[in-house]
């Protein structure tokens, strides 16, 4: 919850930067539209309950999400106009999240002019 918290505050520069901040989650839509609306996040929210999309790119933790389900691993990617990956963290732990500052300077790095 805190690392979104801290990506919107970010999302203005990434906007500016023209990086779009997408959320994949292990969640009901309208859970999503729930917790969008309680922390005022911007971001685009896809919803994908059964974590089918989760499974199939490796970013599920089983058993780790409340009542045993399965949860997503924090994960962040910087993907171009093509599809390309140009930057990703991902954790293979569901307590780690990437410092929020260091995503932004990655950004940076890979899109500013």
């Amino acid at each position: 919850m805190r690392e979104l918290v801290e990506l919107e505050a970010i999302r203005p520069e990434l906007e500016a930067l023209e990086v779009e901040l997408i959320v994949l989650a292990a969640e009901e839509p309208a859970a999503l539209r729930e917790l969008a609306a309680k922390r005022a996040l911007r971001a685009r929210f896809l919803a994908d309950p059964e974590a089918r999309e989760l499974t199939r790119l490796g970013l599920v933790h089983e058993g780790a999400g409340p009542g045993g389900r399965a949860i997503a691993l924090p994960t962040q990617l910087l993907i171009d106009a093509r599809g390309g990956v140009l930057w990703s963290f991902r954790s293979t732990d569901v307590r780690e999240r990437h410092p929020v500052a260091e995503t932004l300077a990655a950004v940076r790095q890979r899109v500013a002019p």
